[in-house]
């Protein structure tokens, strides 16, 4: 009890090998108890003891000096390395959080690299569908028009001098237009996801919830509750692509393992409400994907609105009329 030292160099193992075990913090406050509980002073307060110096006095005194200066070399040693070590514990922690800093630095430069290559990927995307597009309409509607024109103009040269002729060259421009609309419905048909164009509805919805959380291990929920309901192709094709955008930005942006969607009916308007329990966010950054949810909404006249309030959620509204 006169020595209780050696309580710190327990302390300083513990800490360097259990700093990560969930009990350290139980093993530490024992080791300060156990320090200020074996303290010679603390301690003759409950217990009668002996004082060092008493008990040495019946020795000679080159005995008695010799004990003290062990007495006091084991006592400055063991304080030396108690202050060695926390103070190099404590330069190596700081290294340690400089190292990781670095790291999460160069992870975010990363990221924003890959955000700018995903952008400029997307745009490319989207500039090559335009291309893609505007052959499709050169090469189906552009050659119908043209040919309609034709006809057109020869209709009237021929009206009143052969009737007749007329009505077959009429007859020849209702086929071309009606091969062109084919072709545009051809070229709409394959905007729409694959998934729409193979099932039904409901059954693309849940075969593409099953893919995405079988890949990002979030547990999603649809609750579907559309009967007889006939929905056309370009609302499907819309309320689709923003459960596709929202269940991304949900992981990707907010780190949610859990997502509510519900699709329903109230009054006279289709609603979809897609509910995360991410990291949401104070203030609703408008990028590319929520300004195309917005537009395309806009397109079936419908309305959409976000919150970032306790996770994110999208509410859209589009009018059916039966």
């Amino acid at each position: 009890m006169t020595y209780n030292g050696l309580v710190l160099l327990v302390f300083c193992d513990c800490i360097y090998n259990f700093k990560d075990d969930k009990y350290a913090k139980y093993m530490l406050i024992s080791l300060i108890g156990m320090y200020l509980f074996t303290n010679w002073d603390v301690f003759t307060a409950f217990s009668p003891l002996m004082n060092f110096q008493q008990y040495v006095q019946f020795y000679d005194v080159n005995l008695k000096n010799l004990l003290f200066l062990s007495k006091s070399i084991l006592e400055m040693f063991n304080i030396l390395l108690f202050i060695i070590f926390m103070s190099v514990y404590a330069v190596g922690q700081i290294q340690e959080n400089e190292f990781i800093s670095k790291k999460l630095r160069m992870i975010s430069l990363v990221n924003k690299k890959l955000q700018r290559y995903a952008v400029v990927t997307e745009r490319i995307g989207e500039n090559n569908e335009r291309k893609r597009l505007a052959r499709e309409i050169h090469d189906t509607v552009g050659h119908a028009l043209a040919g309609v024109a034709a006809g057109i103009d020869a209709c009237i040269v021929m009206i009143d001098s052969n009737p007749e002729a007329t009505k077959s060259q009429l007859k020849v421009i209702s086929k071309v237009v009606r091969q062109g609309m084919v072709d545009v419905r051809k070229s709409l048909n394959k905007l729409r996801p694959g998934a729409l164009e193979k099932q039904g509805f409901k059954e693309a919805i849940e075969k593409m919830i099953d893919d995405f959380g079988s890949l990002s291990e979030v547990n999603i929920k649809l609750d579907y509750r559309l009967k007889d309901v006939d929905l056309e192709n370009t609302t499907e094709d819309i309320l689709f692509r923003i459960i596709q955008e929202s269940m991304t930005n949900s992981v990707r942006h907010g780190g949610a393992s859990q997502i509510n969607i519900s699709l329903y009916m109230e009054e006279n308007n289709l609603c979809l409400y897609i509910k995360d329990n991410g990291i949401g966010c104070s203030e609703i950054s408008y990028g590319f994907g929520l300004k195309q949810m917005k537009e395309r909404v806009a397109i079936i006249n419908g309305k959409v609105k976000f919150d970032g309030t306790n996770g994110f959620m999208v509410m859209v509204k589009i009018p059916i009329f039966k």
